[in-house]
């Protein structure tokens, strides 16, 4: 899955491989690798602004990563269950995300 950055300049990829990773469009240098080796592949990534991306895991963790400064933010845990991708792809941004996750 990829998500292309509101800048224009950016893109996010995931996958099963349990890493993020930041790129830029011009040239297609990786700029960063986010680690999630804790939660599994992503599956699902959104950013409203292009400076903080959720991503929702296998393991139904959802972790939200700070762009700018390549670190996480937050891990929000204690979900026993994770995200069916029929039901988080029709919700079209972070916020829906991670509402879908806490109810």
């Amino acid at each position: 899955m990829a998500l292309f950055l509101s800048d224009g300049k950016l893109a996010l990829a995931c996958g099963d491989d349990e890493m993020i990773v930041l790129r830029s469009l011009s040239d297609g240098r990786v700029i960063h690798v986010f680690s999630a080796k804790d939660h599994g592949g992503a599956n699902k990534l959104a950013s409203l602004d292009g400076n903080i991306a959720i991503s929702v895991h296998q393991n139904g963790m959802v972790v939200a990563w700070d762009i700018g400064r390549c670190a996480v933010l937050h891990v929000m845990g204690q979900h026993t269950w994770p995200i069916p991708p029929s039901r988080s792809r029709r919700t079209g941004n972070a916020q829906s995300a991670v509402v879908l996750m806490v109810a």
